[in-house]
C-alpha cells in the first residue's frame, strides 16, 4: 500500500485522529544537539518541532538534517554509541544548538484538516512529516502557531492499515451472521415442511381407516 492507496479513503479521517493519543516530542532553538540526537533515537520519530516557551512554531529539525549535519548513515542506536564513543563529535553537539540545524519554513497542517487533504499537502511539497497546528488559519508555511502534534506519512498509512483491517473484519463478521441466519432459515423451512408432510401423511391414514 502506497500514500495514494491511503488519501482515497481518509477523507472521513481527520489529524486529529492521529496526535490524539501522541506523545509530542519538541525542542527548544538554544537545546544542545546531543539532546536533540537522543530524542531521535529514543522516541524513534522523524521530526522535531522547535517551539519557544509558549508552544509557537520555531522550525523543525528532521533525522535527515541530524544525519547530514552529523555525517552518519543513520540516526540509530548504534550510530548513538558511535557518537558517545567520539569525545571530539559529542563536544562539537554539546556546543551547538538546534537553531543551526533546524528549518525555520517547516509545512503544517491544522488539526481539524482530514487525512487526505494532509495527503494532499505531502504530495505537493515532498515533505514527509507535517507540524500539526491549532487553527485550520495557521496551515501551510505557519511559523509562529501553536504546535499540537505531528503527523507522517507512515502514521497515516498505519491507520489506513488499520481501518482496512478493522473494515475486513466488520464484513467478515456480517458474511457469518448472513450465513448463520440463512443456515437457520433453511433449518426452519425444512422442519415446516416435515410437519406438514407427518400431517399430510397422518390425515390420509385417517380418512383410509374411516373408509374401510
Amino acid at each position: 500500500w502506497n500514500i495514494s492507496h491511503a488519501k482515497m479513503s481518509s477523507h472521513l479521517r481527520n489529524v486529529e485522529d492521529i496526535i490524539r493519543d501522541q506523545t509530542l516530542v519538541t525542542s527548544t532553538a538554544d537545546e544542545t544537539l546531543d539532546k536533540v540526537f537522543r530524542k531521535f533515537v529514543c522516541s524513534n520519530i522523524h521530526a522535531i518541532p522547535v517551539i519557544d516557551r509558549n508552544n509557537y512554531l520555531l522550525g523543525i529539525v528532521t533525522r535527515s538534517d541530524m544525519r547530514e549535519y552529523c555525517e552518519v548513515p543513520s540516526v540509530t542506536e548504534h550510530t548513538l554509541q558511535t557518537l558517545a564513543n567520539s569525545v571530539a563529535l559529542t563536544r562539537q553537539l554539546r556546543g551547538l544548538k538546534a537553531s543551526i540545524v533546524m528549518s525555520t519554513s517547516p509545512v503544517t497542517v491544522g488539526r481539524g484538516a482530514t487525512l487526505a487533504d494532509a495527503c494532499a499537502v505531502m504530495e505537493g511539497t515532498g515533505y514527509r512529516t507535517l507540524v500539526v497546528v491549532e487553527h485550520a488559519a495557521d496551515q501551510g508555511s505557519a511559523k509562529g502557531a501553536k504546535v499540537v502534534g505531528v503527523v507522517s506519512r507512515s502514521d497515516i498509512l498505519r491507520d489506513y492499515m488499520r481501518l482496512t483491517q478493522e473494515m475486513g473484519a466488520v464484513v467478515e463478521a456480517a458474511h457469518t451472521e448472513h450465513r448463520h441466519k440463512k443456515h437457520k432459515k433453511h433449518h426452519s423451512v425444512e422442519r415446516k415442511q416435515r410437519r406438514a408432510e407427518a400431517q399430510a401423511a397422518g390425515d390420509s391414514e385417517g380418512a383410509t381407516s374411516e373408509v374401510e
